[in-house]
Order: C-alpha cells, then sequence, then structure tokens
C-alpha cells in the first residue's frame, strides 16, 4: 500500500481537468455570444455562430449552456453584453499589430493592451494608424505544433502572397512594382537556398526568418549623444527618433543613473539583463532570440550610462536600473521614421 489516499488523487486530478474544461468554455461562450450579437441567433443563418456551435460541441458543451449563450447575445437573457472591438498599434521594431477582442468593458481592455504593448517593447496606435496596411481575406486555424512561424509564412510566400509583398513596400516608402515584376519578385525572394539580396527602388530586399526585410549594407556614422531629458530626440543619422514617457513602475529610474545618459551604438560585447530573474547575456544572443536581422542590430541606438547598458530597443531596461513598482519611471522608445 502506497499510504496515500486515492481520493485525494482523483480529486486532483478532477479539479484541473475542470479548470482547463471550464477555461474552455469560457472562451467558446464569449465566442457564441458575440457571433450570436454580430449575425442573429439561426446557426442556420450565421456561419460564424455554426462554427463556434460546432467547436462547443466538439469540448461536451451542455445544449443548454449553447442556448442560454445564444440567447444571451441575442439581448433575450440578461447578462454581460460582449463587443468586439479591434486596436491597433506597434509591435519591437516597428511591427504593425491588429488585436481583435471580445470585451464586456473597453476601458479596461485599452488599459490591459497598452499595459502589453509596453511591456514587450511596442506601444498602442491610434484609430486608422495600421488599419490600412490590413485586408481581411480569411481565418484559418491549425494546431500549434504541427507548424512554427517560419514553416507558416514560406507556404504563404510560396502560394503567391503578393499583397504582402505590396503591402511590406508601401510602408516602406518603396516604389510599387507593376503585377508581373511582383511576380518576378516574389519568385526571386521564395526560392529555396536564395541568399543573394534583391534590388529594388534603391533597396535591398531579402527573406530573413519568415519575414520579408529591408537590408541595408550601408556603413552608420553615427557620433553618440546625451540625452539631456528630452521628450523626444530625433537621429536622422539611424532614420529616427527616440520617444521617452514618464510612466510610474516602468522603464528606467532617473534616481539609479550616476552619470548622464548617453546614447550610442553597438561597439560589441555587451551584455544586458532585461528579466532579473534570469543572468546577464549578450546582446548577440539576445538579439537573435528576439529575431533582430544582423544588419538591423548595428543601427538600434542603445542607452548607457558610463558603460553600463540602461536600455536597448526590443529588449528591454537592465535590471539594475528598471523603476520600481509605483516609483517615477521614464519609458523609451525607438520610432522609425516611414522613408
Amino acid at each position: 500500500m502506497s499510504g496515500h489516499s486515492k481520493w485525494a488523487t482523483i480529486k486532483h486530478k478532477k479539479g484541473a481537468a475542470d479548470a482547463r474544461r471550464g477555461k474552455v468554455f469560457s472562451r467558446l461562450i464569449k465566442e457564441i455570444a458575440v457571433a450570436a450579437k454580430i449575425g442573429g441567433g439561426d446557426a442556420d443563418a450565421n456561419a460564424r455562430l455554426r462554427t463556434a456551435v460546432l467547436a462547443a460541441k466538439a469540448e461536451n458543451m451542455p445544449a443548454d449552456n449553447i442556448e442560454r449563450a445564444i440567447l444571451r447575445g441575442t439581448g433575450k437573457l440578461p447578462g454581460v453584453v460582449l463587443e468586439e472591438v479591434t486596436f491597433e498599434g506597434y509591435g519591437p521594431g516597428g511591427v504593425a499589430v491588429l488585436a481583435e477582442t471580445a470585451t464586456d468593458n473597453r476601458t479596461r481592455t485599452v488599459n490591459e493592451l497598452r499595459h502589453l504593448f509596453s511591456k514587450w517593447g511596442g506601444n498602442l496606435g491610434e484609430s486608422g494608424s495600421v488599419a490600412w496596411m490590413f485586408r481581411k481575406k480569411a481565418y484559418l486555424t491549425l494546431p500549434k505544433e504541427k507548424a512554427g512561424e517560419e514553416k507558416l509564412m514560406d507556404i504563404v510566400l510560396e502560394a503567391g502572397a503578393e499583397d504582402l509583398l505590396r503591402t511590406f513596400l508601401q510602408a516602406k516608402g518603396l516604389r510599387a512594382p507593376s503585377e508581373a515584376r511582383l511576380v518576378e519578385m516574389l519568385k526571386q525572394l521564395t526560392s529555396r537556398g536564395a541568399r543573394t539580396l534583391l534590388e529594388h527602388d534603391g533597396a535591398r530586399l531579402r527573406v530573413y526568418r519568415g519575414r520579408i526585410v529591408s537590408a541595408s549594407e550601408a556603413t552608420t556614422t553615427f557620433t553618440p549623444l546625451k540625452w539631456k531629458g528630452e521628450s523626444r530626440l530625433r537621429i536622422p543619422e539611424l532614420g529616427g527618433e527616440l520617444r521617452f514617457r514618464a510612466v510610474r513602475g516602468k522603464g528606467f529610474s532617473r534616481d539609479l543613473l550616476g552619470k548622464p545618459l548617453k546614447v550610442r551604438l553597438r561597439a560589441g560585447g555587451e551584455r544586458l539583463r532585461p528579466d532579473p530573474r534570469r543572468p546577464r547575456r549578450t546582446l548577440k544572443n539576445l538579439f537573435q532570440e528576439a529575431g533582430v536581422p544582423p544588419w538591423e542590430r548595428e543601427r538600434l541606438p542603445l542607452l548607457v550610462c558610463g558603460e553600463d547598458l540602461v536600455w536597448v530597443p526590443g529588449l528591454g531596461v537592465d535590471a539594475r536600473y528598471q523603476a520600481a513598482e509605483n516609483a517615477a519611471g521614464v519609458l523609451p522608445e525607438w520610432r522609425k521614421m516611414a522613408g
């Protein structure tokens, strides 16, 4: 005999399974309610609702729960009213992001998204700031273990995603080619084993880690600058500007700076510790983990205090300079200029 209670073992296993099931049910109920609100409660005439109901049945959700979710969505049953809201913003490196949400409190969701964007080196944008880059075609899902991001992007490019390349060129301020030239460019960019850069309108394009990127081989001449507390610091040599926002509990603390804060480029061998729970690591390893192309790493402005790194775009603030919770902090942001 093991000496353990068989009922206790069953209780813990059942508790974990019920928690997972409850989480799945909550997500499906929200989707059913939103679908019913938008397209009506008739599953035969509402494709989105039909899909949500089928997904709920696949998870063995009781029919009563499905029916109540539909009635709540159509307003025939009192309860929390959900609405779909799309937010726009920029991720690390200026990547355009559309966040589609279902919420019962728009203000709370805005605050939560703003926190998430700021935490990972991005920022929430104004309405219309990035939506013009997107055009919804379809919604596809597949198990995440079946294919990674790079594999999926390769499939999309090889399928002839002309709009993806055209949108990228527009975002970079580059001249749009003819349809025939666009197709030819895609073939060159997606040819297996292709390592040469593609020239177009003065820019050098290639596919890096499943993304179309613009690679510049021009050497950058940059004289280190001193930050004097400005809210914006334009750096034309690097094609962008640094922005500084006062945020409590985020960014770096000015009280921890023993010397003036300077802006310079990467020199090699620097180490950063953005996560207090992990050891200090080289910028090379951190950049590789974040997917920053080698040619972009040399054109990023770094904030330093003496010889210590304070902040690196896309990676964050070093742990020794991070502002304490609820303490005054300065949150930097590197914004690349269009064109």
